[in-house]
């Protein structure tokens, strides 16, 4: 942490404590937190496609199944009726009825599989997500535009409590947007211009060789224009 100049009075210098504590991320409690979770993406149907790119009007919005996916019916221009599924720890796509967008989905086959989706209107990006097992590592590999995401290390210990995993350690992913920069830690968002960027995890880690059949996420996160 840097130190304050021996010239600030120490007013000033109180009130600049919260700011400069708040980017010393590599808590405790920061290190100890456990991912808030994972976000899924596909369509369905037979013949959808893993990965695709469209403009699409909402015509209905279900409410959640009984785990929590949202379908949203789209009326695609050139495909005709479709549906999106979506779902994310206490998140939801935020598409409006009656309104269109430009989609792009992304899924990848793995255990998990990575997925994306990018929501676009006529004054720009309006929802992005992804669960990868690293930035730009299987979706979004040519990046997000207007946006530069990137894992940074930390000091962060072990701190493994998984048979299937050797070891593993929470990190930080640095979100630059314009002249913007913020680093989170899962279960922390902050607010970039007209954007909400919420972390739901950043880990690095490397399986025990026990588990032949688990694997796990280290990058989630959306993006999600606020007014």
């Amino acid at each position: 942490m840097k130190r304050l100049p021996s010239g600030i009075p120490l007013l000033l210098a109180l009130l600049l404590v919260p700011t400069i504590t708040a980017s010393c991320r590599e808590t405790p409690e920061g290190c100890a937190q456990d991912p808030v979770g994972e976000i899924t993406i596909f369509l369905e149907g037979p013949g959808e496609p893993a990965s695709d790119e469209f403009s699409a009007s909402v015509e209905d919005i279900l409410p959640p199944d009984d785990l929590g996916f949202r379908r949203y019916r789209l009326r695609d221009e050139a495909d005709g009726e479709r549906t999106l599924v979506f779902q994310a720890p206490q998140d939801s796509l935020p598409l409006i009825r009656g309104r269109s967008y430009g989609i792009r989905i992304e899924t990848v086959p793995g255990t998990p599989t990575p997925c994306a989706v990018v929501v676009e209107d006529g004054d720009g990006l309006v929802f992005a997500g992804v669960s990868d097992y690293a930035p730009g590592e299987r979706v979004l590999t040519t990046g997000l535009p207007g946006w530069d995401i990137r894992r940074v290390e930390s000091d962060c210990p072990d701190r493994n409590r998984e048979s299937c995993l050797a070891s593993e350690r929470n990190v930080v992913l640095q979100f630059r947007h314009g002249e913007e920069e913020h680093s989170l830690m899962h279960g922390e968002r902050v607010r970039m211009g007209g954007m909400i960027v919420r972390c739901l995890d950043a880990r690095v880690f490397s399986y025990s060789g026990e588990c032949p059949d688990f694997a796990e996420f280290g990058t989630v996160y959306t993006i999600r224009r606020e007014p």
